[in-house]
Parts: C-alpha cells; sequence; structure tokens
C-alpha cells in the first residue's frame, strides 16, 4: 500500500496522519512502499501523483481522514472512481461511495456548527468588553523600534537598501501609499513573502 498526507495548518499533522496511516497497515497486516506528501495545496500534484503511482502498480491508497482531503467532494470521489477499491480512509470502516457521501456529510456539518459557536463565543466575548486587535501594541515606540529593525536588515541587503532608497524618493515627492505600491509592484520589487505591494503593505513599513 502507499499513502497519501498533506500538510495541514491545524488539526491532522504530518506526524499524526503517518501514525494513524501506520496503525492501520499494521492491523490489515500490509506494509507501506511509498509515501507522498503534498507539496502544491491548490493544485494537489501529489495526491494525482499518488493516484497514478497506485494505478500503475496496483497498490491501495490510503488517506489518515477525509479531511486530509478538505473535504472536497469532488477530488474524493475521482479517487474512489480512478482506484475502487485501492482508495482507503482510515476513519472509515468500508470506503465506498455511500458511507463516504455520509461521512462528508457529517464532517460538514460538524464545520458549520463549530463556525457557528465560534461566531458565537466572540460576540459574547465582544459584548463583555474584550478587545480584539487592538492598536495598544502600534505606539510611538514600537512603530519606531520597527522602522529601526527594518532599516537595520535594509542596511545589509543590497536590494532592501535599494527598496528603502525608492521610498523614501517617492515620499519625497508627496506620493500616496498606493502610488508607491504600483512604483514598487513596476520595478518588480516583492514583500518578504514574494508577494504584491499594498497601501496596507507599504505603510506598515513604517518608513519616515
Amino acid at each position: 500500500m502507499a499513502y497519501y498526507i498533506h500538510p495541514l495548518k491545524q488539526g491532522f499533522k504530518l506526524a499524526t496522519q503517518k501514525a494513524i496511516v501506520e496503525y492501520f497497515a499494521k492491523e490489515d497486516q500490509t506494509s507501506i512502499v511509498e509515501t507522498f506528501i503534498e507539496s502544491n495545496r491548490e493544485k494537489r500534484t501529489g495526491f494525482f501523483e499518488a493516484i497514478r503511482y497506485c494505478k500503475k502498480h496496483d497498490y491501495c491508497l490510503v488517506i489518515a481522514n477525509l479531511r486530509v482531503l478538505s473535504l472536497d467532494v469532488d477530488l474524493i470521489f475521482k479517487a474512489k472512481q480512478q482506484l475502487g477499491d485501492l482508495f482507503k480512509s482510515c476513519d472509515l470502516p468500508t470506503s465506498d461511495r455511500l458511507s463516504i457521501s455520509i461521512a462528508i456529510g457529517f464532517l460538514q456539518r460538524n464545520k458549520e456548527l463549530y463556525a457557528i459557536k465560534s461566531k458565537a463565543a466572540f460576540s459574547v466575548l465582544k459584548a463583555q468588553g474584550k478587545i480584539f486587535g487592538s492598536s495598544q501594541n502600534f505606539t510611538p515606540e514600537t512603530r519606531k523600534m520597527g522602522r529601526i529593525a527594518f532599516q537595520k536588515k535594509a542596511s545589509t541587503n543590497p536590494k532592501k537598501k535599494q527598496l528603502v532608497q525608492i521610498i523614501s524618493k517617492c515620499r519625497a515627492q508627496r506620493m500616496s501609499f498606493d502610488q508607491i505600491a504600483n512604483e514598487l509592484n513596476k520595478k518588480g520589487f516583492t514583500t518578504i513573502r514574494g508577494k504584491r505591494f499594498y497601501r496596507a503593505t507599504v505603510k506598515r513599513l513604517n518608513l519616515p
């Protein structure tokens, strides 16, 4: 058998998924021959690679839980259609289409109920005076510290140093944050995370 695991932000982490599938394999008296870890959350390249591999070698593809596939009904049924009984989810005694449909329905309902409870709890805390997203951490002192840290980091990086110079020049020309963001994007600059610049992004830099 082969198994597919997905690096979710919360809940079923890699080690948890691995432990579940290994236990499943032991109970089923079989062995794991290949592991597929998702590298592209949007295109699911790892998942489709796992399907092709299992079809080619006539292996069973196992996932720890249906939530690993983000409750994507089309994706789950696509795997079931291509692999048939060679597609298994450890949280289901039998992974036929009916069982999968019922399980997905329950999981989706639980997800909706959790959202409702979270929203209700948030409303109660807000009514009690709890402040969320407080601006108390953005004092003049902390802004100054953030600016100093950014400029210090920029001084050791030629590209960031150039970015600071461009922003400072734009500010001297009394350009708006939107205009500065457009200027940086036109010149090919990106944020630390490789994203486009926006008004809020430039504003958070706290440059003089």
